[in-house]
């Protein structure tokens, strides 16, 4: 069981899944058989949205089903528009203001965790590294490429 939390320790989560290597999919694809796979995914996004939303150059992204995700304690949600136009929600906690995971309408069934919530950040480093970066047109150009991880210019594409 790998879990997580926020700054403060008020709202945690787990999930029960290993990570797999899911690329050369269309992600679409993934996301609406989301309730028959095991998904895994980790992912780089470069976007704007996930810039701005984390007040950082990108966000390091695990994608499970949201039947292998639990969590305990109150977040709250804030809605915003994705790259695909439909709403995402980004959950967070009251106390402290760390956005956890994010649920959007464009991937049904499925959680992104934000990496850095994980409570064993080691697992960054070994079990969760990044096997796709997506919209790297929007990465900065002063950013080093992730070795071994594969490339899309937007959203993951056959």
């Amino acid at each position: 069981m790998t879990t997580g939390s926020c700054a403060c320790g008020t709202l945690t989560y787990a999930f029960n899944i290993d990570p797999l290597v899911c690329v050369g999919v269309n992600l679409l694809s993934l996301y609406v058989l989301s309730a028959n796979l095991c998904l895994g995914l980790q992912v780089l996004c470069h976007c704007n949205g996930c810039k701005r939303s984390s007040s950082s150059v990108y966000t390091h992204n695990l994608l499970v089903p949201a039947a292998n995700f639990t969590t305990s304690g109150i977040s709250k949600a804030y809605t915003d528009k994705g790259e695909s136009g439909k709403d995402r929600y980004f959950h967070f906690c009251l106390e402290c203001g760390t956005t956890l995971y994010i649920v959007s309408e464009n991937i049904p069934g499925v959680v992104v965790i934000k990496a850095g919530t994980l409570d064993d950040l080691a697992l960054n480093e070994t079990k969760h590294r990044p096997t796709v970066e997506i919209f790297c047109k929007e990465k900065y150009s002063w950013l080093p490429d992730i070795e071994g991880a594969r490339k899309f210019n937007g959203a993951m594409e056959h």
